[in-house]
């Protein structure tokens, strides 16, 4: 097995969060600075595309970006060819349709989606489902038997006793889940138990009280359902962004900065030239709760009950699939700083891991990583 090379920073004391992804379709060198001083409160979108959102409805000649929230985040698309203003606000308006759609399939947060019906289901028929719910599952699946268990799609109940997902609306946890808690809620976690089928999509449980998670795989299948629509309407050169996840098409050039895992400050970790692939990040820190001292990670180890408790900050995966970027980088971030490079290196993926100790922080890609995007 080839041995990536690892690189070493020193980060004071600061401790560390999850690489945030921005992007600029420019030379981003000279503007990085602007960037991610506009980072603090522009909430995900990059400055080059507020600056171009300001001026492009008053000129069809420039590039257009369009923007909107999903999933609790924001959503932007910048577009490298001009439209006017009227189909512009109709191509917007379409994507946010999509967007609906995805969050009516895969949203824990509301009653009616696909998502929650099957886990109010009390029974093992199958369950109807559409064709993109039965595809993101049998993805989840997928990753589930690739990971041993330790990325699982039926984690739901374990999200919920660590006060994450819709459970978060009732505050942060004050004191942690009990032993006993945690075994009970894991006799129900098992991908084992979770079937699907694609003719008609549907979905099966083996355990009536078993219920599924998809907020590891939403981001990758929105973008997929963007790309597919913004390709079907004539737009084959553009930057579909939602959440901490990227997809790019055409040659833009589309540049983009991965920040440094730091709490306290925002730095630049690597900047990169995507065209034609989707980059996607996951970290331990993104969304978590401190309780005496210790932080607690909503990222969990189905296979303990627990939130991982590894020193690896964050994982950037760069993959054609959308859906398998998202994926990937969550099951990494899971699997650990040592496991997870091990399979991704195995498998021959893109993907750069980021270690932190509170002092130091590690750098180490992936072979693939380093020959598609050697440090500039």
């Amino acid at each position: 097995m080839k041995t990536a090379s690892s690189t070493r920073h020193r980060v004071g004391a600061r401790a560390a969060l999850p690489a945030r992804i921005n992007s600029t379709s420019e030379d981003s060198r000279a503007r990085l600075p602007a960037l991610l001083c506009a980072l603090l409160c522009c909430c995900w979108l990059p400055i080059s595309c507020q600056r171009e959102a300001e001026t492009s409805a008053g000129s069809a000649s420039e590039r257009v970006t369009l923007a909107g929230r999903a999933f609790g985040s924001t959503w932007s698309v910048k577009l490298a060819e001009p439209l006017d203003a009227a189909r512009a606000a109709n191509l917007g308006e379409a994507v946010q349709t999509a967007l609906d759609r995805v969050d009516a399939q895969l949203s824990n947060w509301r009653d009616d989606s696909e998502v929650s019906r099957f886990n109010a289901r009390r029974d093992t028929n199958w369950f109807a489902v559409s064709a993109e719910t039965a595809r993101v599952t049998a993805e989840a699946l997928r990753l589930s038997e690739l990971s041993g268990g330790a990325f699982d799609p039926t984690v739901e109940p374990l999200v919920r006793l660590w006060g994450f997902g819709p459970a978060r609306r009732n505050g942060p946890l004050k004191t942690i889940p009990t032993d006993e808690s945690i075994a009970a809620a894991r006799t129900h976690v098992d991908w084992r138990k979770l079937h699907v089928r694609s003719e008609p999509p549907a979905l099966r449980k083996d355990d009536v009280a078993l219920t599924v998670d998809y907020s590891a795989l939403a981001d990758g299948h929105a973008l997929e359902m963007i790309s597919s629509l913004l390709e079907q309407r004539g737009r084959t050169n553009f930057l579909a962004e939602i959440g901490g996840a990227l997809s790019a098409r055409g040659r833009g050039p589309w540049r983009v900065a991965i920040e440094q895992p730091w709490l306290e400050t925002r730095a630049v970790l690597r900047t990169m030239t995507l065209e034609n692939t989707t980059l996607s990040s996951s970290g331990t820190y993104r969304n978590s709760f401190e309780i005496a001292g210790k932080r607690y990670s909503h990222l969990i180890n189905a296979r303990t009950g627990w939130p991982v408790v590894h020193a690896l900050a964050t994982v950037s995966v760069v993959h054609d699939s959308a859906l398998m970027a998202d994926g990937l980088d969550t099951m990494l971030a899971v699997l650990g700083p040592e496991a997870g490079w091990e399979l991704a290196e195995r498998n021959g993926w893109a993907a750069l891991f980021v270690s932190s100790d509170g002092a130091l922080f590690l750098e180490k890609p992936t072979t693939e990583f380093e020959r598609r995007f050697p440090r500039e």
